[in-house]
């Protein structure tokens, strides 16, 4: 664990394990940390330095003053790449962290090895849904949405003993690290504020008219019961980026926690 300095902005970053650089980068609010992200930067560390920041307002990292945007996300990303001394890497983006992998390699792939998108969207005419409609409902009712959202399977069972696999799932990762904007026990009012940036900056993300401009190769993976980034928002930006490939899963936004997505995803990078 390492604190890196990008324009004055102080980011929390892992690094594990060694051999060709990778960039982690993972998902929304207070879920979105190092910590959350260990259990899967653990299966790619053997075969790869791996690379994970609490990006900004999240975790340990800082939270400058806003508003942000998806550029602010991307050059700290770059920042943290040129601060390790890495030319070239491939990334990791899952969800919120796909949105800012879209960015960088809409205004720099030469410096992309390789890149893998798990549940993500390009924004514009393809956005992912609008989780900050959810911030201001109660707390029962915003968590049984946004089970709803991360698989789109599921019904009010979704935290009950009798609930489907999928929702177990679902309902461990929720208590785990909370729903986007959740705010960790004992966090002041400063930390809440970064998690909402990050709401804002992803309402604003919007890569669409640049997606042809993408050139390194994509492997870009999609759950079917997924409503937060939905299937067609997947297949949009497989018809834009003439480098990519496409992988379905018969599963809901957590569809990259399977084997079979991570198996794809390590030959892909491999």
């Amino acid at each position: 664990m390492r604190y890196i300095s990008v324009d004055g902005v102080r980011l929390r970053v892992g690094l594990s394990g060694t051999g060709p650089p990778l960039l982690f980068l993972f998902g929304s609010g207070a879920a979105g940390t190092i910590e959350n992200a260990q259990p899967l930067v653990q299966r790619f560390a053997p075969a790869f330095q791996v690379a994970c920041p609490d990006q900004r307002g999240l975790g340990k990292s800082d939270i400058p003053p806003g508003p942000w945007t998806m550029a602010d996300y991307a050059a700290d990303a770059f920042g943290v790449a040129d601060e390790l001394g890495w030319d070239t890497f491939a990334i990791i983006g899952i969800s919120f962290g796909g949105m800012v992998a879209l960015e960088m390699a809409a205004e720099d792939s030469s410096r992309i090895d390789r890149m893998v998108l798990w549940g993500t969207s390009p924004g514009g005419t393809a956005p992912s849904y609008p989780l900050e409609r959810l911030t201001d409902l109660p707390a029962d009712e915003r968590n049984r949405l946004f089970a709803q959202i991360m698989d789109t399977r599921l019904d009010s069972r979704w935290d009950t003993e009798e609930a489907p696999p999928e929702a177990q799932l679902v309902a461990a990762v929720m208590k785990r690290g909370g729903s986007p904007w959740s705010v960790p026990q004992g966090a002041d009012e400063n930390r809440r504020e970064g998690l909402l940036r990050q709401l804002q900056a992803r309402k604003t993300h919007d890569v669409m008219a640049r997606l042809g401009r993408i050139t390194c190769p994509v492997l870009i993976g999609a759950g079917t019961y997924d409503g937060l980034a939905p299937v067609c928002n997947a297949r949009t930006m497989y018809a834009a980026i003439a480098s990519s490939t496409l992988r379905v899963y018969d599963a809901g936004h957590f569809f990259y926690l399977t084997k079979k997505a991570f198996l794809d995803g390590f030959e892909f990078l491999s």
